[in-house]
């Protein structure tokens, strides 16, 4: 063979050029619920081991020996599970149908949201534990607990099938009215099967809240339930089955809400959905806040639609009123509210007792309120600048928004005491934690354009803070003010009308005990009033906000 005619095969390292490292071994990912779940068992573990020492206080027994009581006592427990969760389960179903039809109401017109969306708000604003004597004396108990679970999960159920409704596939429903469709062809097939995921995250927050109601509803009377069991264990002093009756209702809240979260994701994705990028909250507050034209015709527009929210609820409290036919010295209308509060010789005593207990309620809910808001916003932001710290503390934070209200009250109260401070610590607890996950929400969503660009500018991080974060984190939290200003009420008045003697809640409780309905129906009346208009006065608060900073 001639040198010509030899080939010679070029070496693997001379056509791969030099060796390269072997790439590292791939880490596998680690999954969020089993992070989330390890970090929840070590703090279960870390609250038994403080408890079993009495570094929590004699009040606070380990879980240990609240499930012990759980167990030792079962077929009494059990018994009381049953009626509690066979409310909850109707109330549910009731608030769902409603909370569908309101839905249906908020997105259909201007003229059929206000009148809607009046009845919702109050009914959502309106302290239970203050409805309770009423509802009471003029139904049954069955109907009462009912009512009671419908008033406080309607308007958020409501709100997120508006918001599904809203959102639906403009070329499916286009599609529809194409082929001759009507706006009832266009719900039916489109728009409600679209905000199928929307309700389930809805229902997702509305069983817990159905769980509470069932509970608080169980105070006016009865033989069954959790919410009673827990009285009795107040009255008693019995620790253990305070908090074996806090767990058991929080682990059965926090499993209803993990179930539909799970389904609801599930319908999601396998929902084709027209993304914009901006969140359901975002989208909500924007359709809240839109104004459509400018103008003197506009502002009437706009005035008249409130009013007709206004006064929609009167006119529907005159009418059950009259058509019930009840008697009048129990059952009492607006008018007969306005005569005792301006008429008769009672009408002085009667205003100047329930202005002092109002200012009183009004002193420590906003006391409690605004400290909660102010520690939840100072925590999400150490925790942005922090975000390992995220994964240990958004699990509990989570958690706790499962954990019934009138579970929470009477712990705090069997663990702090009595006193005002105590009030001031409910509404902090009521309001930190979930106005943290919204605020956190706010903080981690920031436009990542509006980051960079302060960033590449020579913006340090407290910068970016206050004029990326910040700002856009405002409207999540006049949201979050404006759906927890009625639940810190809900709360400081549940804590006066099971221990403290004082305030709006203690004036119910004790003119109820002595029959006196005309005080009962003034300050019940007053304390709807507050918390609507604060609920009305955020509202605005918000909407002002979010048109300045939801567009940016």
């Amino acid at each position: 063979m001639t040198t010509d005619q030899m080939t010679v095969e070029p070496s693997p390292a001379a056509v791969e050029g030099p060796a390269t490292p072997a790439p590292p071994p791939r880490r596998r990912p680690t999954r969020p619920a089993l992070v989330n779940g390890t970090i929840l068992a070590g703090m279960v573990v870390l609250f038994e081991l403080l408890a079993e020492v009495g570094a929590l206080g004699p009040a606070v027994p380990p879980i240990s020996a609240a499930l012990l009581d759980v167990v030792g006592h079962w077929s009494d427990y059990w018994q009381h599970l049953q009626s509690t969760l066979l409310t909850a389960a109707l109330g549910l179903a009731c608030g769902t149908a409603v909370g569908v039809v309101g839905g249906i109401a908020l997105s259909a017109s201007r003229i059929a949201g206000s009148l809607s969306r009046g009845l919702l708000v109050v009914s959502y604003c309106a302290p239970s534990v203050v409805l309770l004597p009423i509802l009471i004396s003029a139904f049954s108990p069955t109907v009462t607990r009912l009512l009671v679970i419908v008033m406080m999960i309607a308007y958020p159920l409501a709100s997120t099938v508006a918001v599904g409704l809203d959102n639906a596939d403009a070329r499916a429903t286009d599609l529809i009215r194409a082929s001759g469709g009507g706006r009832v062809q266009e719900l039916l097939r489109v728009r409600l099967p679209h905000a199928v995921p929307d309700l389930l995250a809805g229902l997702q927050v509305a069983f817990p809240a159905a769980i509470l109601g069932a509970m608080l509803a169980e105070l006016a009377g009865g033989r069954w339930g959790l919410g009673l069991y827990l009285i009795a264990g107040v009255s008693t002093s019995n620790n253990e089955l305070v908090w074996g009756v806090a767990w058991l209702s929080t682990t059965l809240a926090a499993a209803g809400y993990l179930a539909l979260g799970a389904w609801g994701r599930w319908l999601s994705a396998r929902r084709d959905r027209v993304d914009s990028g901006e969140s359901a909250l975002f989208v909500e507050m924007r359709a809240a806040s839109s104004g459509g034209s400018s103008g003197l015709r506009h502002l009437a527009s706009r005035l008249g639609h409130a009013l007709l929210a206004v006064a929609t609820p009167v006119v529907a409290w005159w009418a059950v009123v009259r058509a019930l036919d009840l008697n009048p010295i129990v059952m009492k209308g607006p008018q007969d509210v306005w005569a005792s509060l301006t008429d008769g010789p009672r009408a002085p005593d009667i205003r100047d007792r329930v202005l002092s207990a109002l200012v009183d309620t009004l002193t420590w809910a906003g006391a409690g309120f605004v400290a909660g808001l102010l520690c939840a916003v100072g925590f999400a932001i150490v925790l942005d600048w922090r975000p390992r710290l995220r994964a240990v503390l958004l699990p509990p934070a989570l958690l706790s928004q499962t954990v019934p209200l009138v579970a929470m009250v009477p712990i705090l109260l069997v663990t702090l005491g009595r006193g005002r401070l105590t009030l001031v610590l409910i509404g902090v607890v009521i309001t930190f934690f979930p106005a943290f996950v919204m605020i956190s929400q706010g903080l981690t969503t920031a436009p990542r354009t509006l980051i960079d660009l302060v960033r590449s500018a020579g913006g340090r991080p407290i910068d970016v803070l206050l004029r990326v974060k910040l700002p856009h984190a405002l409207p999540y939290l006049t949201a979050a003010a404006r759906l927890l200003a009625p639940r810190a009420l809900l709360g400081i008045i549940l804590g006066e009308f099971i221990a403290t003697g004082t305030g709006l809640g203690f004036v119910i409780y004790q003119s109820r005990g002595s029959l006196d309905f005309a005080t009962m129906w003034v300050a019940a009346t007053a304390g709807v009033l507050v918390s609507c208009a604060i609920f009305w006065i955020v509202g605005f608060l918000e909407r002002a906000v979010v048109r300045r900073f939801a567009g940016s």
